[in-house]
């Protein structure tokens, strides 16, 4: 039994006192399995930890992922079919309905904002609970100030402890946490999955490739078809053996493509009819986006598409950047504006406007240096969250693992 401190005591009374937003409110319905609950402070942490749970998917089964967010709207795109939903507030009514429905096994929470109400329900239950991405900056409760010490109760409820950085883990301390419990993982950053690719077909691609300069146009659009085949015919003046390679989006309608790289009298070939580029070979269409991994691995430039016309938002730039492209980009990217803050910061990506500025961008980066330096840069983005990702993957499946034994 989890002691409660007498401030917390005093918080959870005063708690049950507050009005209860879902406790009568219908929720969505629980899958059978174990339940991971990840908790990220602001939306924009989502995806981040919705990765941890696509990672994790790769190592077990028999689990599935309820992502709660308190501040913010959550991400436009899918995330990987996770449940998400928005926090209740902070009252014992709320927290016993929110655990009574959802039974969670284990709870990765992130953040300065701390729930004392719902955490403390969480805890009393056997639910393993990690407190992830800590900043050098104060925890925060919804207590009054006459309670000081809410705070270090809460955290002491934690089962582990992960800091950004040193002088996180100082602070850590100096509250009176300490043991085997705390330890530097490094911040809660996204760290996708990459694309599959057979190792045969990655061979003989390269081999078939035989040293030629390539670039993909990868998740296009039919209507940014003209801006990146207007492009490639301005750079084909400078590189004679070029090949552009253009893989459409889901959904998108190939043979609108191909009618259109007739349309030009471009010399292609179509991938997924058995066709395999030759010297003379301008264009490769490739239709199916399960070949997206291997064009990734093969292509020094990518641009990344359905984001050069305005409405569809862009696509994950970080399929590109971890499999060592340099990212090419349009300027509407809003579903993941975040992601391409990174990369642009660090001088992995670049945005392009027009066939204009897309035949300049890559004629700059068809040399081997350059585009091996924004690919290196975006390595290094990518893996900035590895450290913690692996770290919380273990505790998860330490935590999965005892709830299976009992």
């Amino acid at each position: 039994m989890v002691r409660r401190p007498l401030s917390l005591a005093a918080y959870l009374a005063l708690s049950r006192g507050r009005a209860s937003e879902i406790s009568s409110a219908p929720m969505p319905s629980r899958p059978a399995g174990a339940l991971v609950w990840a908790h990220a402070e602001d939306a924009s942490q989502l995806p981040a930890l919705s990765h941890i749970c696509q990672r994790l998917g790769q190592q077990r089964n028999g689990f599935f992922c309820l992502l709660t967010y308190c501040n913010g709207l959550p991400p436009k795109h899918d995330l990987a079919g996770t449940i998400c939903l928005r926090l209740p507030p902070d009252t014992v009514a709320d927290s016993a309905a929110f655990l009574a429905h959802w039974a969670p096994a284990v709870c990765l929470w992130t953040g300065s904002e701390l729930r004392p109400a719902l955490l403390r329900a969480t805890a009393e239950r056997g639910c393993a609970l990690a407190l992830l991405d800590i900043q050098d900056k104060a925890f925060s409760t919804p207590a009054l100030r006459w309670l000081p010490d809410t705070v270090i109760s809460t955290l002491r409820l934690f089962d582990r402890h992960f800091a950004v950085n040193g002088n996180a883990l100082r602070r850590l301390r100096r509250l009176g946490l300490g043991g085997n419990s705390i330890r530097v993982a490094g911040p809660l950053l996204e760290t996708p999955l990459p694309l599959p690719c057979d190792d045969v077909d990655h061979s003989d691609a390269a081999a078939m490739l035989s040293g030629r300069p390539v670039w993909l146009a990868a998740r296009v659009q039919a209507d940014e078809v003209d801006i990146v085949l207007n492009a490639f015919r301005q750079i084909r003046r400078l590189a004679h053996r070029l090949l552009l390679v253009i893989v459409p989006e889901v959904g998108v309608d190939a043979g609108i493509i191909l009618e259109k790289i007739e349309e030009r009298a471009l010399r292609h070939a179509c991938w997924d009819i058995g066709e395999q580029p030759d010297e003379a070979t301008e264009i490769l269409l490739v239709a199916d986006i399960a070949d997206l991994g291997l064009w990734y691995r093969l292509a020094p430039v990518s641009l990344v598409g359905s984001s050069l016309l305005t409405g569809q938002k862009g696509r994950n730039p970080f399929e590109a950047a971890s499999l060592g492209s340099a990212v090419l980009h349009g300027p509407d990217v809003g579903s993941y504006l975040p992601s391409y803050a990174r990369l642009a910061k660090a001088g992995a990506a670049r945005v392009v406007q027009d066939a204009e500025t897309l035949a300049a961008a890559v004629a700059q980066l068809i040399a081997p240096d350059r585009a091996a330096q924004m690919a290196h840069a975006g390595w290094e983005v990518v893996s900035e969250g590895a450290e913690l990702t692996n770290q919380a993957i273990a505790f998860l499946n330490e935590a999965l693992d005892a709830a299976e034994e009992d």
